[in-house]
């Protein structure tokens, strides 16, 4: 499910680069048209999604419950959790809105492009908690829960981040579109048809990690030597 939900969103971004790159007439009006209505529908799908997994297939995210699994201890109430996740919430906008400002600055210290550090070190650096916990679960011979944080992630940015940006760019009365240029998403189709390739019988080895790490330098290492645009 979560490969094919990152076809989909793929193709989302595929389509608005191909059609920048192979008509030039096209207009700004016409793409951000496309952009916002492809959004709309991104949008949609992670409803679906969330209504899927949460009401009418929700045995299939939960799993089944072994007998000897003991019942797991309640830490926080519901609106505990709330009111910590509003917090948390509010922290990571202010950090992030101080991290993207000193992107420029480290770009130019370090004498690489920002888009490197906005596509490779940014992630890996805020998503550490999460791979942490996907190669604990993995280690524990959990490998669909493990694959399951991995992708879950991407498939959270693809349906629900990135149309989410483009729909409140549009209320701002901002151009923001689903054209992030042949080269990036270039990257993105590939690092899906991969992960989707190496992931399709649920089984994993040694030689599947290398092969995906070997992609992700590769990619990274793309990153490194593109230059970056004017606009950004």
């Amino acid at each position: 499910t979560n490969t094919g939900l990152l076809m989909v969103s793929t193709m989302a971004l595929l389509l608005p680069a191909a059609l920048d790159a192979s008509d030039a007439a096209q207009s700004e009006a016409s793409m951000l048209s496309f952009s916002r209505f492809t959004a709309i529908l991104l949008l949609l799908v992670y409803g679906l999604l969330l209504y899927f997994q949460i009401k009418t297939h929700r045995h299939l995210v939960e799993g089944e419950e072994d007998d000897d699994d003991e019942e797991e201890e309640t830490i926080l109430t519901l609106k505990e959790a709330i009111i910590w996740l509003a917090i948390d919430t509010v922290l990571i906008s202010v950090f992030s809105e101080l991290l993207v400002g000193s992107v420029e600055g480290s770009a130019e210290a370090w004498g690489i492009p920002k888009v490197f550090i906005g596509m490779v070190v940014i992630p890996i650096v805020g998503n550490a908690a999460e791979h942490a916990s996907a190669v604990l679960v993995a280690m524990k011979g959990k490998v669909e829960l493990a694959l399951g944080i991995a992708i879950g992630s991407a498939v959270q940015i693809a349906l629900l981040g990135v149309p989410i940006a483009v729909v409140c760019a549009w209320m701002m009365n901002k151009p923001l579109s689903l054209d992030f240029h042949v080269f990036e998403t270039a990257s993105v189709l590939s690092s899906t048809l991969a992960v989707g390739f190496l992931v399709s019988d649920g089984e994993a080895n040694y030689l599947k990690g290398a092969m995906l790490v070997v992609a992700y330098i590769i990619v990274s290492a793309g990153f490194f030597v593109h230059k970056d645009d004017e606009g950004l």
